[in-house]
């Protein structure tokens, strides 16, 4: 018995009493009513997705996703998405279950759940429920799996595999083929029941195959995996059941091998993108492909002021994983004098040659003498130099020894008598007010600023026929607000499916000189960027929750772009903006 896919199991307890375990095989491993879950859970207080278990180091987190009555552990709420640590053997509950957190060991792994851990073979009684256990699936670079059947009989039906092996990237489709005999004297109908991958793969049902004594028919059946993480990359044997109505014993199997080839997507961020010189910044990656992905970060000063520690990075990521890396900038040389030097670089995340994303930053460098020191010496350096040639210009005497009053006494003159007849000169007129000219009017106030106006126009938005919006979209249109309920309906005007779908929409605004605040809401996922700048980050599976970013903007023309996919069922996103006061 062997425990080394199994991160940990849970024990789960079902309201009427009832208890079973489930292995914990990958992180972040989700819970809530809707199918897509990893752990469904049908009872109505249970939200569509309602809480998240994630594994950080060797601790495993919960986190609530924003259900409607809350994830409990003890008599305790969690808050919405604030992760809290479990401790082996400890309760939480979802609704009316209870779950327990357990370690894996030889004792915990249950026979059946450590055969489904390791194994990833054909089962004579396949499980169609809806969900399926990622330990199933192959991990890229294991050995092929071995040469499928394409061929089988039984008493009453010939079965034959047109297409032993297939290959599909996600998002995309492939069709398995089959040709159904009936060897019966009689007509008969044929059930087809099909597993090896989750239900959601198959695009459609298998279809009852009614067939007349000795006829045959081919029958198509359709795989699209969606563009999500959990679509892995590799290999998967698949079983396709074929059961004769008349006689339920007479079961003719067929595994023929689906490869599920990688893909690339990722997004990726920088914060903050304004820093000083030897702080800390971090960029943020996440693997959105279905394959594990080496990721390489490079950091460029076009001017050379600054270096980067580290000034090269390589990132191995997990489908589905997110990495952080921090950097700092250390200057080149200080910068003596003057006002603050704000230095722009920016950091380039590389998937591959042609698949790489850039940021823009900046380093605000203060001088180590600002301006207003160097104004201020000067002012008192002038304000020196003119009291010391105002001193000079008052004469010698001023700077004469200081002489002692009985001196003075001493050697004061005697009374000289003015002469006479001497006329004092005459009082000169001051001159008279000059009147200020007419006409001439006072100087105003300027007038306060006007603040600009939007852009006139509307939101251009390309709707994508999957959910990673890919490929070349398959509707393009204006639209005045990003304010849709679609539910369970494709968007109006139809052009794409109501489900697996992703709109792209861009618009230029005219912002003031101010802080403004960024709100989406969106079921499922949504990305917010702002002159290429990602402020909002949440692609993922969810109910319609709220997400905001505060962002300071410079005054003129800024690029606004809001990207939303849809999974299942409802449809929702909502995107405004106002400036703060």
């Amino acid at each position: 018995m062997t425990t080394e896919n199994t991160l940990a199991l849970l024990r789960v307890i079902d309201p009427d009493g009832s208890e079973h375990a489930v292995s914990i095989t990958h992180s972040p491993f989700c819970m809530g009513h809707a199918e897509r879950n990893d752990l469904p859970l049908s009872d109505s207080a249970v939200s569509r997705h309602h809480a998240c278990l994630r594994l950080n180091g060797d601790q495993m987190l919960v986190v609530d996703m924003g259900s409607e009555h809350g994830t409990w552990v003890g008599a305790t709420r969690l808050e919405v998405n604030e992760p809290r640590a479990l401790d082996y053997h400890e309760i939480f509950r979802i609704g009316p279950y209870h779950l327990r957190l357990e370690p894996v060991t030889a004792e915990t792994l249950l026979p059946d759940l450590a055969e489904a851990a390791v194994t990833h073979q054909p089962s004579s009684a396949p499980d169609r429920s809806s969900t399926y256990d990622r330990s199933d699936l192959p991990i890229p670079g294991e050995p092929p799996i071995s040469p499928p059947i394409d061929q089988n009989r039984g008493p009453r039906l010939d079965v034959q595999l047109n297409t032993p092996e297939v290959s599909v990237t996600p998002g995309d489709h492939v069709t398995v083929s089959l040709l159904v005999t009936n060897q019966n004297p009689a007509a008969d109908r044929f059930h087809l029941t099909l597993s090896g991958i989750p239900d959601q793969w198959w695009a459609a049902p298998p279809p009852l195959v009614e067939l007349a004594s000795g006829a045959h028919q081919t029958v198509n059946l359709t795989i699209n995996p969606p563009r999500l993480p959990d679509s892995l990359a590799g290999q998967y044997r698949l079983t396709i059941d074929i059961t004769s109505q008349h006689d339920p014993a007479d079961t003719v199997q067929v595994y023929p091998v689906l490869t599920v080839t990688p893909y690339l997507a990722f997004t990726s961020s920088l914060n903050p993108p304004r820093i000083g010189p030897n702080e800390l910044a971090h960029v943020a990656v996440h693997n959105a492909g279905n394959a594990p992905h080496l990721f390489t970060l490079t950091w460029l000063d076009p001017d050379h002021r600054n270096e980067f520690r580290p000034a090269e990075q390589q990132l191995s990521l997990a489908a589905d994983g997110t990495a952080e890396v921090e950097f700092r900038t250390v200057p080149r040389r200080p910068h003596w004098i003057g006002r603050p030097r704000v230095d722009v670089y920016s950091v380039k995340v590389a998937g591959h040659d042609d698949e790489s994303q850039s940021h823009t930053g900046q380093i605000v460098s203060p001088a180590l003498i600002p301006t207003w020191m160097v104004i201020a010496v000067l002012f008192l350096a002038v304000f020196a130099a003119g009291s010391v040639m105002g001193l000079a210009w008052l004469g010698p005497d001023v700077t004469a020894a200081p002489v002692s009053t009985e001196t003075l006494i001493a050697s004061a003159p005697t009374n000289t008598p003015l002469p006479t007849n001497t006329p004092l000169p005459t009082g000169t007129p001051l001159p008279t007010s000059t009147p200020l000219p007419t006409n001439t009017p006072l100087p105003q106030s300027a007038p306060p600023p006007v603040a600009l106006p939007p852009v006139v126009g509307a939101w251009r938005g390309e709707y994508f026929g999957n959910a990673s919006l890919q490929d070349a979209p398959l509707m393009v249109r204006d639209d005045n607000d990003i304010n849709f309920n679609w539910g369970q309906n494709p968007p109006d005007p139809p052009g794409v499916a109501a489900d697996y779908f992703s709109v792209r929409w861009t618009r230029i605004f005219n912002f003031e000189s101010r802080w403004y605040r960024f709100s989406a809401q969106a079921d499922d996922g949504v990305r917010v960027y702002v002159d290429d700048n990602l402020i909002i980050n949440e692609w993922h599976p969810a109910t319609p929750l709220m997400y905001t970013a505060d962002v300071n903007l410079v005054a003129g023309p800024h690029t606004l772009r809001v990207e939303y996919y849809e999974g299942v069922t409802d449809a929702y996103i909502l995107f405004k903006f106002e400036p703060l006061p």
